[in-house]
C-alpha cells in the first residue's frame, strides 16, 4: 500500500460518477476539486464502472484502478431533505452537487427535472421537487448569478498599442508572434502537419517589462478579440462565483472567430496546490485546467499568462497541452533601453536632440514602463513652463525625478 501512496502523489485521485450506455465514456469528480471526463480513443468499453477510485496522468493520457480507501469515505446520508444542482443527467443515473461534493442518485421520470435545475432530494436520494430552473448557488443575498464578461473583453479593433510602440526586444517579439499568432491564424496548415496544438504560452519575467502590452498588440495584429483578467477581478467571496466567471469566459472566446485569453499574475489566480491551499483556490486551478484541457484547437484560442514567479504557479499547469511554452521577458541593456526610449517618445513633441547616452547610462536595471515615465515627468516640465515642446533640460530632469522615485520605493536595508 506504501508504494501505491507515493505513486498517488505524483497523479491524481478521481471517482467515477457515471458511464455511458455504451460504456466508452466515464465522468469523474477530482479530490483536489472539480471534474473531467475520458473517453475510449477506440470501440472498446472502459474498465472503470462507477464509485471506482482512479488515478489520472492527464498529461501521459494515462489511468488506472486504484484502491479505494484513496477516496474519502460518504458522508452520512443526510437527515433531512437537501437541496442540490443537477450536474448530470442519464437515464439510468443522475449526478447532483449538493454544496460542492458530487453524488450518483437513481433518475426517476416524476418530477421532470434537466441539468442545471435546482432541486429537493428526499432522505432516501428521491428527486422531490425542481425549486428553479437555474443553479442555486451558495451565495448571499444580493449577489448576480449573471457573469459580466464584457468587463474582460476588448475587441481588437479598440487596441491602440502597435509594433512600433514596444522597442528592444526583437526577439522576445519575434517568438511571442510565432508561438501565439500562427496557432490563431494559421491552425488549419498546423492541422494539417500534425503538429500538437499550442494553447498556452507564459510569459515570464520582472514587472513593468511589457508583457501585457506585447499580447495586446499580437491580438491586435492577429484580429483576435482580447480577454484580460487578473486575479482581483476574479477572486470573490461567493461559492462558485470564480469558477463561473472562468467557464463564461472562455465560452465566450469560443464564439469568437478567434481570441486571446490574457491571465496576468497568473500565480496569484492558480498558484500551487497543496493540502495547505484554501478550497477556493484549489477549485479555481481545477477549473482552469479542465477548461484548457478542453477545448479543440479550432476554436482558436490561445491562452496567455503573465507572472514574475513562474515557480509559484501550479505544476500541472506547465504539462504539455497547457502552458508549456515559456516567453522570458528580460530587462532591457543598454541598446534595448535606448530603443525603448526612442520608440516610446516617437509621438511626443520635443527637439531634434535629445541626450540620450546620457540616460541610457543613467538606467541600467530598469524596466520599459519605468523609462517611459521618463517622458511623462518631461512633459509636465514643459507644459509648467508654458511650452509644447520637450527640451534637453525637460528630458534630463524627467529622468532624474523617476529615478527618485524608483529609490523612495526601494527597500530600505538597516
Amino acid at each position: 500500500m506504501s508504494d501505491y501512496v507515493e505513486i498517488a502523489s505524483e497523479g491524481q485521485i478521481a471517482h467515477v460518477c457515471s458511464k455511458s450506455e455504451d460504456g466508452r465514456q466515464i465522468h469523474f469528480e477530482l479530490k483536489a476539486g472539480g471534474g473531467g471526463h475520458a473517453t475510449s480513443s477506440n470501440e472498446e468499453r472502459l474498465v472503470p464502472e462507477v464509485g471506482d477510485t482512479l488515478l489520472l496522468w492527464p498529461d501521459r493520457g494515462h489511468m488506472e484502478i486504484a484502491p479505494a480507501s484513496l477516496w474519502p469515505a460518504k458522508t452520512v446520508a443526510p437527515a433531512q431533505d437537501s437541496i442540490a444542482v443537477v450536474r448530470l443527467k442519464l437515464h439510468d443515473l443522475t449526478v447532483i452537487d449538493q454544496g460542492g461534493t458530487w453524488k450518483k442518485i437513481t433518475t426517476t421520470q416524476t418530477p421532470e427535472y434537466a441539468v442545471g435545475n435546482t432541486v429537493l432530494i428526499s432522505r432516501d436520494d428521491q428527486v422531490i421537487r425542481v425549486l428553479s430552473d437555474q443553479p442555486l448557488r451558495l451565495v448571499e443575498v444580493g449577489t448576480s448569478n449573471e457573469v459580466d464578461v464584457g468587463r474582460f473583453k476588448v475587441k481588437s479593433a479598440d487596441i491602440a498599442d502597435d509594433f512600433d510602440d514596444f522597442g528592444g526586444m526583437d526577439h522576445v517579439v519575434a517568438r511571442a508572434k510565432k508561438l501565439i499568432e500562427l496557432p490563431l491564424t494559421r491552425s488549419a496548415q498546423l492541422k494539417k502537419i500534425g503538429a500538437r496544438p499550442i494553447k498556452g504560452i507564459l510569459f515570464s519575467g520582472p514587472p513593468g517589462t511589457g508583457k501585457t502590452m506585447l499580447a495586446r498588440i499580437i491580438a491586435r495584429h492577429a484580429k483576435a478579440t482580447f480577454y484580460t483578467v487578473s486575479g482581483p477581478e476574479i477572486l470573490t467571496k461567493w461559492y462558485g462565483e470564480s469558477e463561473a466567471v472562468l467557464r463564461a469566459i472562455f465560452d465566450d472566446a469560443a464564439a469568437q472567430e478567434q481570441a486571446i485569453i490574457f491571465f496576468d499574475e497568473i500565480d496569484s489566480v492558480a498558484p500551487q496546490r497543496s493540502d495547505r491551499a484554501h478550497e477556493v483556490s484549489q477549485k479555481l486551478v481545477a477549473q482552469l485546467l479542465a477548461l484548457m484541457d478542453g477545448f479543440e484547437p479550432s476554436k482558436r484560442i490561445v491562452v496567455v499568462a503573465a507572472t514574475n514567479r513562474p515557480d509559484a504557479v501550479d505544476s500541472a499547469l506547465r504539462r504539455p497541452g497547457r502552458f508549456d511554452w515559456e516567453v522570458e521577458f528580460k530587462l532591457p541593456d543598454a541598446t534595448a533601453r535606448r530603443l525603448v526610449l526612442e520608440n516610446s517618445g516617437r509621438k511626443i513633441s520635443k527637439v531634434a536632440s535629445l541626450p540620450y547616452d546620457t540616460v541610457v547610462s543613467g538606467t541600467d536595471g530598469w524596466s520599459p514602463v519605468e523609462l517611459t515615465a521618463i517622458w511623462s515627468e518631461a512633459a509636465l516640465l514643459a507644459a509648467d513652463d508654458e511650452r509644447d515642446l520637450i527640451l534637453p533640460s525637460d528630458f534630463v530632469e524627467g529622468f532624474s525625478r523617476v529615478r527618485e522615485q524608483r529609490q523612495q520605493k526601494a527597500p530600505q536595508h538597516v
